[in-house]
């Protein structure tokens, strides 16, 4: 949150401030509690509930969430109106949590969920902390025939659209979260997992499991001590710079603070244009349905000699 938008880290690291939910915060949290409740009875019980039993507290979820503080709506969701919203987001709380129990949780061997953890600073001003979603810790039989350790850490998030292999390699959060059990327990992790529930669709009612692995290394702590070593530095300092408002991959038309016209780094009158899913076919050239040479003709033309 610090090197997205220094701004909402001030309000709610350090003054905590709680941000306003939008649908997908909601959605994540009651589909988090869900994937707990079904985890923890395998750790008690030695299996996973019932997919009857997964959807009422998947709808218990999204109902104890949604109550918890007003949820703010962007402007479309405002126009499709309350209760439809609401009822499309208890759905995909529903969907989800199905996906995380039959596509995810069966593979799953957990020691602990939603295990916290600190690591104290010695010498700093401050401290790590954290919550690791499921802690893995088990033995199976090797290819030489003894047994092996495996040591987990796993991170469930919800996405609308997949963001692959590429952000759990390159996830600071997933770094801390092997460097933290390398510490504490003193295990160097087999695997960092990422376990990303796609959101079902229009065209496709049904939400989408992908696993994604990753390793780190010691070499990966040292470099996540200097970051960690620079937002020490800043947070004395109290810079807290902004999010770039109106980029490509700005945050702010996600965040709630944008939404309930509370931040005063950007212009709550104009339209943040979120990027929508490219099809297919534009993924491919990255031209969508126009010939790259209609598309050079039609700049070539726009521009004309230059002279305006």
């Amino acid at each position: 949150m610090l090197w997205r938008c220094g701004y909402k880290f001030e309000r709610v690291v350090i003054n905590g401030e709680k941000e306003p939910p939008g649908i997908p915060l909601v959605v994540g949290s009651a589909t988090h509690g869900t994937n707990a409740k079904n985890l923890n009875n395998k750790i008690e019980r030695g299996t996973l509930l019932t997919r009857e039993a997964v959807q009422d507290f998947a709808r218990d979820e999204f109902v104890k969430e949604w109550q918890k503080v007003p949820v703010i709506l962007t402007d479309q969701e405002i126009s499709l109106g309350l209760s439809k919203v609401k009822g499309a987001a208890q759905d995909q709380t529903i969907a989800l949590s199905k996906a995380y129990h039959y596509d995810v949780a069966p593979q799953i061997i957990p020691n602990r969920v939603e295990r916290p953890w600190v690591l104290i600073a010695e010498g700093y001003p401050f401290d790590l902390s954290g919550t690791w979603d499921v802690d893995e810790d088990y033995f199976k039989e090797g290819r030489d025939g003894e047994p092996k350790r495996i040591v987990n850490i796993r991170d469930t998030k919800t996405r609308k659209t997949d963001t692959g292999q590429t952000e759990v390699d390159r996830s600071d959060q997933y770094t801390a979260y092997v460097m933290s059990k390398y510490i504490l327990d003193k295990v160097m992790p087999t695997a960092v997992i990422q376990d990303t529930l796609i959101k079902p669709t229009a065209t496709r009612p049904d939400a989408i499991a992908k696993i994604y692995r990753s390793t780190r290394t010691k070499e990966d702590f040292k470099i996540f001590f200097r970051r960690f070593e620079a937002a020490c530095r800043i947070i004395e300092k109290g810079i807290f710079t902004p999010a770039g408002s109106y980029g490509f991959d700005s945050p702010c038309g996600y965040c709630g603070f944008y939404l309930n016209k509370s931040c005063p780094f950007i212009n709550s009158k104009r339209l943040l244009n979120i990027p929508k899913q490219t099809s297919k076919r534009s993924e491919q050239n990255g031209t969508g349905n126009k010939d790259p040479k209609q598309l050079i003709s039609a700049l070539e033309s726009a521009l004309g000699d230059g002279s305006s």
